[in-house]
């Protein structure tokens, strides 16, 4: 998909709707699928491998987890699933069990932030994970769970879309800042544009461009994009018109 045109080209066909979270590895130039039947290596042109079995989207209509994998750098990542949270290697598919076990069921979505720590937003509040060991603490209370996806957008606010509107969350202090109203709940994925301070969420009635200061937008593209579980952002344009795409 070309963000700057609203075009867009299907480069593989399959059912991916249960695919829960997606996450980015630039050194691979790949893109991680956690879906209900493994975790998939998928490349630009939609060739994909399987690097695990088993059920990694723990999701349910009640609690559809629509963004609990992190990409922490160098080929690691984090994933936070219902009853315990999971260290990644993505060069070779291994991963390890991180911390205790606990109910993270609750947990739709998590954000890993430039300080080191990852954000997981659950029905009792947004607890901050030390990512190495799996430890953590909460930062701030309420019912966070119905935040369907979130995002960093400086070092001190993370973006969030609730049900009820957009917000700003300081994860200094906790505290949050309520920048728009509306109900932004079905959005399931939003990727960032950090260089034009905007980011791109797909909702059940199209795709928009919202600005991350005062949560202002434009619709770039109509159609049931709420759909959509999991999209990355790569800065350079993609040509669509180099894709073989499938009918």
């Amino acid at each position: 998909m070309n963000l700057e045109t609203g075009s867009c080209q299907k480069v593989k066909s399959g059912n991916w709707g249960c695919i829960r979270s997606a996450i980015r590895d630039p050194e691979q130039d790949g893109v991680f699928a956690f879906g209900s039947m493994g975790l998939y290596k998928v490349c630009k042109d939609g060739n994909h491998t399987k690097l695990q079995s088993g059920n990694w989207n723990s999701a349910s209509d009640k609690a559809p987890r629509t963004q609990t994998a992190c990409y922490l750098g160098d080929g690691r990542a984090i994933y936070i699933g219902a009853r315990h949270m999971y260290s990644l290697n993505l060069r070779d598919g291994t991963y390890e069990h991180l911390g205790h076990s606990g109910h993270w069921v609750g947990c739709n979505c998590a954000v890993y932030a430039t300080d080191g720590f990852a954000y997981a937003f659950g029905s009792g509040g947004v607890y901050k994970i030390e990512v190495n060991g799996g430890t953590y603490e909460k930062l701030c209370g309420g019912f966070w769970s119905a935040v369907d996806c979130a995002a960093q957008i400086s070092p001190d606010i993370i973006l969030c879309f609730g049900g009820s509107g957009i917000y700003h969350l300081n994860i200094k202090n906790g505290s949050n800042t309520k920048i728009a109203s509306g109900a932004w709940g079905g959005m399931h994925c939003i990727i960032v544009d950090s260089q034009n301070n905007v980011v791109f969420a797909f909702g059940n009635r199209g795709i928009y461009k919202v600005s991350a200061m005062d949560g202002s937008y434009d619709k770039v593209l109509g159609g049931i994009w709420g759909a959509v579980h999991g999209a990355t952002y790569d800065p350079v344009p993609i040509e669509l018109g180099s894709f073989q795409s499938e009918s």
